[in-house]
């Protein structure tokens, strides 16, 4: 349980930081101050993964994840697979967890325009695409 939560309020505290992060992109300020601001979010970030691990008593997996270098592109990796996970899933029950069948599937969905590869995530994570989950989107 304890781990489940800790993945939890971790990908949460990731999305606060993107969240903050696009509030402050949105501002007025002089990009030298946006980008000295940005480290003080990330220098923060990593203060709230801190107690938060502290609290749980719970270390996996981010420690050396959120020692290195934080930059949008990290966050927004992990937001991303968070986010499209329950499709994942879906296409690999779908497919009788056969990972060759699944990544078959997934190398499909990839050569759709970004567009038709959202609409048919979410078809599959609610649960609307099974069998041979075509994603040949009607224009």
């Amino acid at each position: 349980r304890r781990g489940i939560d800790y993945q939890r309020e971790v990908v949460e505290l990731i999305e606060q930081t993107r969240e903050t992060l696009a509030e402050l992109y949105q501002g007025d300020q002089d990009e030298a101050i946006k980008r000295a601001q940005k480290q003080v979010i990330f220098a923060n970030t990593r203060e709230s993964y801190t107690t938060l691990a502290q609290r749980l008593n719970y270390h996996g997996g981010f420690e050396s994840w959120f020692a290195g270098e934080l930059n949008n592109a990290k966050l927004g990796s992990v937001s991303a697979y968070h986010e499209q996970l329950p499709a994942f899933l879906a296409i690999l029950k779908a497919r009788n967890y056969d990972f060759s069948a699944f990544f078959d599937t997934v190398e499909n969905i990839s050569e759709l325009d970004k567009a038709e590869r959202d609409v048919c995530l979410a078809l599959w994570s609610e649960g609307k695409l099974s069998g041979d989950g075509n994603c040949a989107l009607d224009s």
